[in-house]
């Protein structure tokens, strides 16, 4: 069973199925979470060139993320893959970008963790 969780400013959100996706639409939603069987899936909105490698909060439903890394040769990717490895303390071949490669907006898949951790790396 796939489960989407939804944070806004206190109360968290599971919903059984995607098809009640458009109620989200009027809530003051977060951070998008997608819990999968294995992890879990979100969205990232990456800032390259930083002055520091951090989490930052979130913007439009996507966890935003600064990093030092310029998005030359994957580099950023690289930087994105270590930073959020390390901040869930789980090894780096279980953090993937499933979408968004070349893109500022990134989808990334993490196995071994819970919705919950990813939202305790969020700034309150």
């Amino acid at each position: 069973m796939t489960t989407l969780t939804t944070l806004t400013t206190s109360t968290t959100w599971r919903l059984d199925t995607l098809d009640t996706l458009d109620i989200l639409d009027t809530l003051a939603v977060t951070l998008l979470i997608r819990t999968l069987p294995r992890g879990v899936r979100f969205e990232v909105r990456v800032q390259p060139r930083a002055s520091r490698n951090e989490v930052t909060g979130e913007r439009e439903g996507a966890l935003r993320v600064r990093l030092t890394a310029p998005p030359v040769e994957g580099a950023a990717n690289d930087a994105l893959i270590e930073l959020l490895a390390k901040a869930l303390h789980v090894a780096k071949r279980d953090v993937r970008i499933i979408s968004g490669v070349t893109a500022r907006t990134k989808v990334v898949e993490i196995d071994g963790v819970t919705a919950e951790h990813v939202l305790s790396m969020t700034p309150r």
